[in-house]
């Protein structure tokens, strides 16, 4: 749909389905001109009118697609592949026709969510609970933003100011790349979703919405 919410199109037939997949999982290619998107345990290209679908992976055995994300710089796609247990997850880079597969976190402890790409390609945002506490809901106690280096897989904690009791969730770079955007809450059930903004290093952080979640740049 255009910006003010007007001439809304229909562009998929199959939904976006799966594990845990709550709507969220799908991206705009880097020219706009194409989505993907996953259905069950399967990824799909297809163009912004609804033309040209084309599948482009399976996920492994026992796992379904979630959250993707296409790079401008390099082509590759990073994708989410998660279990009927929600702490159960998996990330693979990709080429952007589905092939080169190459595992980016396996065997990780703690809830995984929401992979994106830094503005040069070279690295991944992503939230990970590291309390320990695994629930059958995928309620999580301490939720951190990440960054894994593409290059060495180093992994960085950049919710360095992050209270105690609270989760930081839902990363994406700004278009300069200098600040990341994301949902703040306390870790109570049902609690009130923030939006705040900080740098790329974690400094700086500041509010800029209450009662809203979900954002991007």
């Amino acid at each position: 749909m255009r910006i003010d919410g007007s001439e809304s199109q229909q562009v998929t037939t199959l939904p976006l389905a799966g594990y845990h997949n709550y709507g969220d999982g799908f991206c705009w290619s880097p020219d706009g001109g194409q989505l993907l998107y996953s259905h069950y345990n399967q990824l799909y290209r297809i163009n912004r009118n609804g033309a040209g679908m084309t599948q482009l992976a399976i996920a492994p055995e026992e796992y379904h697609f979630k959250a993707v994300d296409w790079s401008g710089v390099n082509d590759k796609v990073v994708v989410q592949a998660v279990s009927t247990d929600i702490g159960d997850t998996k990330m693979y880079l990709m080429n952007k026709d589905g092939s080169g597969w190459d595992p980016l976190l396996d065997s990780v402890s703690g809830r995984i969510e929401c992979p994106s790409f830094s503005i040069d390609g070279k690295r991944v945002l992503f939230t990970q609970d590291v309390s320990g506490f695994a629930s059958e809901t995928g309620h999580q106690l301490d939720a951190r933003i990440f960054t894994i280096d593409l290059a060495s897989r180093n992994m960085v904690d950049i919710s360095v100011d992050k209270p105690e009791g609270f989760n930081d969730l839902n990363p994406h770079f700004s278009p300069n790349g200098a600040r990341i955007v994301f949902k703040h809450t306390s870790n109570e059930e049902n609690a009130l979703k923030e939006i705040w903004v900080m740098d790329r290093d974690g400094q700086n952080r500041q509010r800029l919405f209450i009662n809203a979640e979900m954002p991007e740049w």
